[in-house]
């Protein structure tokens, strides 16, 4: 356990040291820490699926000073929005299907 420092209002932070391996968490400031997650939607289409992991799976080149690569940054945000774009038309093709089988024209500009 990480030894605290009392603060102003009674409660206490962790204490900072040059030797802290990980940020602190919800515990670390006496915070209850939630276990149960709310159920979430599943995806709606492969795309997003793919996203998805894609997200999860996603690092970044590090350098030795200043983080990460801006180059590597700028690359991983042209392929997010090549995949959103994706995602968005796999969407909207679902939509029209869907008002095509209810037996609605789609936008007019469509």
């Amino acid at each position: 356990m990480n030894p605290v420092v009392p603060v102003a209002g009674g409660t206490q932070r962790p204490k900072a040291g040059r030797n802290r391996t990980k940020a602190p968490t919800a515990a670390d400031y006496g915070m209850p820490v939630q276990t149960e997650r709310a159920p979430q939607q599943e995806p709606l289409s492969e795309e997003q699926e793919e996203l998805l992991a894609w997200l999860k799976a996603m690092k970044f080149k590090r350098v030795r000073f200043g983080g990460v690569s801006e180059e590597d940054v700028w690359k991983k945000i042209s392929e997010l929005n090549r995949r959103y774009d994706a995602c968005l038309r796999a969407e909207r093709a679902r939509y029209d299907a869907l008002l095509e089988s209810r037996g609605i024209k789609g936008w007019p500009h469509a």
